[in-house]
């Protein structure tokens, strides 16, 4: 496992399966995480969006204390976030 931040210039999304590859993400994380991408609840910058908060909470808080939304959650957020707009 790596044990620094990422410094890639990569896209989120890139870091991110990187850093699953390399076992830097816990199974369970991934699989939420994927569980919202797959549900399209996020569009295109949306995506882009939790990928970045996704990869800027593991920075800054490692992967043990991350708390991830289900998608239920996600869809109430990104919901919420359109009506604002």
């Amino acid at each position: 496992m790596r044990d620094s931040q990422s410094t890639s210039d990569a896209s989120p999304m890139s870091d991110l399966v990187t850093r699953y590859i390399m076992g830097d993400i816990r199974e369970t994380h991934w699989s939420r995480f994927m569980d919202i991408l797959d549900s399209n609840t996020l569009k295109g910058a949306d995506r882009e969006a939790f990928a970045a908060f996704f990869s800027d909470c593991l920075n800054e808080i490692g992967d043990g204390d991350i708390f991830l939304p289900i998608v239920t959650e996600a869809q109430d957020v990104a919901g919420s976030g359109r009506k604002a707009a």
